[in-house]
């Protein structure tokens, strides 16, 4: 089984924190990172998915419309 196949939705989540400390990084990014792969795996779940790469571009296209949509509310200012 590869790390693509839809087992690999089960396994918890990578130790990122020692890999992130070490390499330097911001504490933003030790907390998205992590975050991030939680959503996916959500989102996985949710949608009954394997983690193939079909899923994950799924994945990213609706966090990328959910922004948008956001943006566009916040854009329209108060009372439109």
């Amino acid at each position: 089984m590869d790390s693509w196949s839809g087992g690999a939705r089960n396994r918890p989540l990578r130790p990122w924190k020692p890999a992130l400390d070490a390499a330097s990084k911001s504490p933003k990014t030790i907390i998205s990172y992590p975050d991030c792969v939680k959503r996916l795996e959500e989102y996985l779940a949710a949608h009954e998915l394997p983690m193939e790469p079909p899923s994950i571009r799924g994945f990213l296209a609706a966090g990328r419309d959910r922004a948008q949509a956001t943006g566009a509310a916040g854009r329209a200012g108060p009372g439109s």
